[in-house]
């Protein structure tokens, strides 16, 4: 029941993505206007035995819709396997825009993948996501966990408390295991995987401090 409630409104947001589209034509716009369809974030339907959302990096979660047109200006048809954040989708839009992106902006501007002057399958090395305490559902304990991914390995850390014990990471091989059922994080065979993705993961979360105020001194 969940399931076909979720795929209804699936189609609710279809219909009414193809009104806009069907108006912008009527009137003359579509080729005037770039089109961005995404999502912030995916569910649960029953996927290893959860629903909705939550502190978990699945690829049912993570892993979301991202289509962009434009006529006349992005080559219809391709398909990228490039690695994409939605930080990135700011700087890309003011680059299409023709304007300086913000200063405190963290992502960065993919639009000439789009426009067939980059190469289509590159644009990041990595993908980095992170739930700390999001829900006020989660209280005992706290909810905070890291994700890194590399398009091939993904990799997990639950971030314990202080004074707990035991195995709070996951790690996956993507072309392997798409299903995301086996965790070799304790796999020693992928030690050196887990480690340069941890490594990969203090990175990435040191790039999340805020870059503004912008410094202008020499100092």
């Amino acid at each position: 029941m969940i399931r076909a409630a979720y795929w209804a409104m699936v189609d609710l947001i279809d219909h009414q993505v193809g009104r806009l589209l069907d108006y912008l034509e009527d009137t003359g716009q579509r080729k005037d206007t770039l089109i961005l369809f995404h999502s912030d974030h995916g569910e649960n339907l029953g996927d290893h035995g959860m629903y909705l959302k939550g502190p978990y990096f699945y690829e049912n979660n993570v892993h979301v819709p991202l289509i962009i047109s434009w006529p006349g200006k992005i080559p219809e048809g391709r398909r990228s396997r490039a690695l994409v954040e939605l930080t990135d989708l700011a700087p890309t839009l003011c680059e299409a825009a023709g304007i300086a992106p913000y200063e405190g902006f963290q992502g960065k501007s993919f639009w000439k993948l789009l426009t067939g002057e980059a190469e289509l399958h590159s644009h990041r090395s990595s993908v980095y996501s992170e739930y700390y305490n999001s829900n006020i559902n989660h209280r005992n304990p706290l909810a905070f966990a890291t994700m890194v991914s590399d398009g091939r390995y993904k990799l997990v850390k639950v971030h314990k408390q202080e004074g707990e014990e035991g195995c709070c990471g996951e790690l996956y091989d993507l072309e392997e295991q798409p299903l995301e059922q086996v965790n070799h994080y304790e796999d020693p065979k992928l030690l050196n995987i887990r480690i340069r993705l941890l490594e990969t993961m203090c990175d990435r979360m040191a790039q999340t401090c805020d870059p503004l105020p912008v410094r202008k001194s020499c100092w």
